[in-house]
């Protein structure tokens, strides 16, 4: 917010995203603080500062998933790069006191682990405050993450990509395979492997994406990652909610896609058995 009480709504959505996702943050704001204390902090009314820094940044997202931590939060990073190379100068960056171990991951990644602090729980005044817009990815953003994953990861882009990948969301409890049973067979026909992207590294989900030519998967966070494929075709499954968001990271990178619409199972999907022989058959043709 400015000084004036105005929000700069660039900072937490793209413009068409503004209003709902303000509402969201401030109301996780106000349900974990309270009402009171939110707005007194938000107009500048509440408690004196606990603790001064001298210059500092944030990068804190409204959700601690994969998809919105990778694509909507580190590129902040790499404009804080591009900060840090004119000023000679790097700030603070406050990042989610609970944050998981693929987060922590991600910032060993980008080099970033010794210059970030987690948020305490106090009201912290910064003598320059550096606020970067919301990021909306684009190729070049996809392509930082990539040679900066690649490179942490040890893993070589000579251009081979041959593996045929499923992700599960075996882990989750949305948006199963309902009928997994009877997709299994299908799945050894065509050559695919089956992975729980949760029981692996972020080094090691980068490495297997690099390596796939299909990725089959239900909608999740898990087809960020399509970031690290090469010549990559994408079959995303959904259930009557269709969202958009890894059709633009694969049109971004280039890749082929495809989706494929399945009615509900409660929360979970049923695949249409020869709707998607079809659609493979196509893929693989």
């Amino acid at each position: 917010m400015t000084e004036d009480g105005n929000l700069i709504t660039d900072t937490i959505a793209r413009p068409e995203n503004t209003v709902r996702r303000i509402t969201i943050g401030i109301g996780s704001l106000a349900a974990e603080n309270g009402v009171r204390q939110t707005r007194s902090t938000l107009f500048g009314t509440g408690p004196e500062p606990t603790r001064q820094v001298e210059r500092a940044s944030a990068i804190l997202p409204l959700w601690n998933n994969y998809y919105h931590w990778t694509v909507e939060c580190l590129p902040r990073l790499r404009s804080l790069e591009q900060y840090a190379a004119e000023t000679g100068t790097r700030p603070t960056v406050f990042v989610p006191s609970d944050m998981s171990g693929w987060m922590l991951e991600w910032l060993s990644i980008l080099g970033w682990e010794t210059h970030i602090e987690p948020l305490p729980n106090e009201t912290v005044e910064a003598e320059q405050l550096v606020v970067t817009s919301h990021p909306e990815p684009i190729p070049a953003d996809c392509m930082w993450l990539r040679e900066r994953g690649f490179e942490a990861a040890d893993w070589d882009d000579d251009g081979s990509s041959s593996r045929r990948v499923y992700i599960s969301r075996a882990d989750a409890t949305r948006r199963r395979v309902s009928n997994r049973s009877r997709l299994d067979p299908l799945l050894e026909e065509f050559g695919f492997e089956s992975y729980v992207l949760g029981e692996l590294t972020v080094a090691e989900q980068i490495g297997l994406f690099s390596e796939a030519e299909i990725v089959l998967a239900p909608h999740g966070a898990g087809l960020t990652n399509v970031v690290f494929g090469r010549d990559l075709s994408v079959v995303e499954l959904f259930g009557p909610k269709k969202n958009t968001t890894f059709y633009r990271l694969s049109d971004l990178c280039g890749h082929e896609y495809r989706s494929l619409e399945c009615p509900s199972d409660g929360l979970d999907i049923d695949v249409d058995l020869d709707v998607l022989r079809t659609v493979l058959e196509d893929v693989t043709a």
